[in-house]
């Protein structure tokens, strides 16, 4: 007697999902610590980090006070 097609295909649909499961639960650990990173950013700070400052060789006192606030996404070397 030959199995049913139905079957094999939920049987098939079964292995797939429980082997998939531990890369789709890493994975929303990793975007659980995003949200939660986000959610303690204020708008400036979200935009900030958007934003790369232009430094010649060394970032001033003053350059690098913004990239600790959060309000540039870090220095670029020009």
């Amino acid at each position: 007697m030959r199995p049913h097609n139905g079957f094999l295909t939920g049987l098939l649909v079964t292995l797939t999902l429980v082997s998939a499961w531990p890369a789709f639960a890493q994975r929303s650990a990793a975007e659980q610590k995003i949200d939660s990173l986000l959610s303690h950013m204020t708008l400036e700070e979200k935009l900030g980090q958007l934003n790369q400052l232009s430094v010649d060789n060394q970032p001033t006192p003053e350059q690098l006070a913004l990239v600790r606030k959060g309000l540039v996404g870090s220095p670029a070397r020009t």
